[in-house]
This record gives structure tokens, C-alpha cells and sequence, in this order.
């Protein structure tokens, strides 16, 4: 079946990892705003109040929500979403249109005020 160790391998590679490179990253640069958002809210969250997982959960929370609602998903004028004591904060455009429905979106989960901040 395989005549080398070579093509067992690469036969294996394919099975394990079916995405090519240049899909993997065509699928990175098509959400890159959404991972800037995750990146940049988790990095300011572990930087400002350390290793707290329910700050953290709440975190992933909110951008888990943002992430799945069609108006908010991979939107680039939203920049970074705070955990607060008592609210959730984020950094977005002052033009930007999706403001409310973050709002709206935010309202049922965690804290319970949202606070907007201009970017």
C-alpha cells in the first residue's frame, strides 16, 4: 500500500490537517476583524485584572454573542469589549451603526449596563 515512510506520512497529513495552507489562511484573513476583537478584549482583560476565570467567562461570553449575530460579526469598527465591575464596556466607532445592537445583544448576559467608549 505505501512503498515509503514518506508517503505514509503525507498521506497521514492530509487526514489529519484536509485544510491547505492557503485555505487556513483565506479563512484567517476573511475573519481577522473577529480575531482582533478576541485577541485584543482577552489580551487588556489578562493584562489589567490577571487570571480570573469568571471575569473571563463573562468576556467570552460577550464575544461569543457578538460573534454569531450577523450585525456585529467581523465588524471592524468595534475594537475591544471590557468586563467591568457591574457593566460591559467597548471601544467602537463614533459612526458606526452596529453600537446598538451590541447594546441590545450585551443586555441579557453578565453585568447588566453597557457603557460605549469612542475609538
Amino acid at each position: 500500500m505505501f512503498t515509503t515512510l514518506a508517503a505514509f506520512s503525507r498521506t497521514a497529513r492530509k487526514l489529519i490537517f484536509p485544510l491547505g495552507r492557503t485555505a487556513i489562511a483565506l479563512l484567517v484573513w476573511l475573519n481577522r476583524h473577529t480575531l482582533m476583537l478576541w485577541f485584543r478584549s482577552l489580551r487588556d482583560e489578562i493584562q489589567q485584572n490577571g487570571f480570573d476565570p469568571e471575569r473571563l467567562r463573562y468576556l467570552a461570553q460577550g464575544l461569543w454573542v457578538i460573534a454569531n449575530d450577523r450585525r456585529t460579526a467581523n465588524a471592524e469598527a468595534l475594537k475591544t469589549l471590557w468586563v467591568r465591575a457591574d457593566r460591559y464596556e467597548f471601544a467602537a466607532h463614533d459612526d458606526w451603526a452596529g453600537r446598538d445592537a451590541v447594546e441590545e445583544l450585551l443586555g441579557p448576559i453578565g453585568p447588566h449596563e453597557t457603557t460605549v467608549t469612542a475609538a
